[in-house]
């Protein structure tokens, strides 16, 4: 029967006269009708009815709308006319659609850190260390995964920068003498999973170079470098790590958690090809990968 000019504006009407003498109701669908009958049905009996609902305007802007029917009483005192006041809400659905995206991500980023946490444990405390020995290997493993988070945070979870993440093993790993490490690459990003286990592969080859590589004396480096190859059908990612200058390298007896992780997570997960050889000279290890891979969120 009637339309205020605030309902005409927010509506996107051009001419109410088509309107008049229509059906309110119908203006809603789907689930929302439902909703806007039922509060139809209480103000009749002298409540108020509230619902929300989804209705574009007359243009075609899609609007959420948090609507009130309240009723109005003729001279009986009975419920006369029926009065509707909506108010636009659009802008808090959409804060609630990213808030509810924004959990699902997060549930599904914590129950794969937890994973990654429940490997490395495992792995760690499985073996012939002691207690002490697996605890300081495991607190040393978490700090270089919360560090690979850290790094992950401030990109929001999108790419972060592969210097980033070697920066932060060279600075773990030098020991205050940055000339330890000479690193050298282009700008590449990786995705959240390649970060977190190129951060776990440099934290154990950082470890082992601080044990028994070339970090074990003064006058031992590493050299780390990359590059990306475009010749063939598609981009590949080149990571390099040589330590030179160390003492002489054996290799090793036993095959550890470290040198597992180091030949498996980015080779199976990444459809890699790694290698990590114990050279007389220094220690290297090589990563040939295609770069969509490390990319994936």
């Amino acid at each position: 029967q009637f339309v205020s000019p605030g309902g005409i504006e927010a509506m996107e009407i051009e001419d109410v006269a088509p309107m008049m003498g229509a059906e309110w109701a119908k203006v809603w669908g789907g689930d929302d009708r439902v909703a806007a009958q039922a509060a139809i049905a209480a103000a009749r009996t002298g409540g108020t009815g509230r619902f929300q609902g989804f209705c574009p305007t007359l243009k075609g802007q899609p609007k959420w709308w948090d609507v009130i029917i309240t009723p109005v009483a003729g001279e009986d005192g009975t419920p006369a006319r029926l009065v509707s006041a909506g108010r636009d809400i659009t802008k808090l659905k959409e804060a609630e659609e990213r808030s509810g995206l924004l959990m699902e991500e997060l549930t599904h980023r914590v129950k794969n850190t937890l994973a990654v946490v429940s490997a490395i444990a495992t792995q760690t405390l499985n073996g012939n260390k002691t207690y002490a020995e697996a605890s300081k290997a495991l607190t040393h493993r978490l700090h270089a995964l919360a560090d690979a988070h850290d790094a992950l945070v401030k990109t929001n979870w999108t790419a972060t920068p592969v210097r980033v993440v070697v920066d932060n093993a060279a600075r773990l790993h030098a020991n205050g003498d940055p000339k330890r490490f000479h690193i050298e690459g282009p700008d590449v990003t990786l995705g959240p999973r390649g970060v977190l286990s190129l951060a776990l592969v440099l934290h154990e080859l950082g470890t082992n170079a601080v044990k028994y590589g070339a970090l074990s004396t003064a006058a031992g480096r590493v050299d780390v470098s990359w590059k990306l190859d475009d010749a063939g059908e598609e981009p590949r990612f080149h990571f390099d790590w040589q330590e030179l200058d160390g003492p002489p390298v054996a290799t090793p007896t036993r095959i550890g958690f470290g040198t597992r992780l180091i030949q498996q997570s980015l080779g199976t997960d990444f459809d890699a090809v790694v290698d990590l050889a114990y050279r007389p000279d220094g220690v290297i290890f090589s990563i040939d990968a295609p770069l969509r891979a490390l990319q994936r969120a």
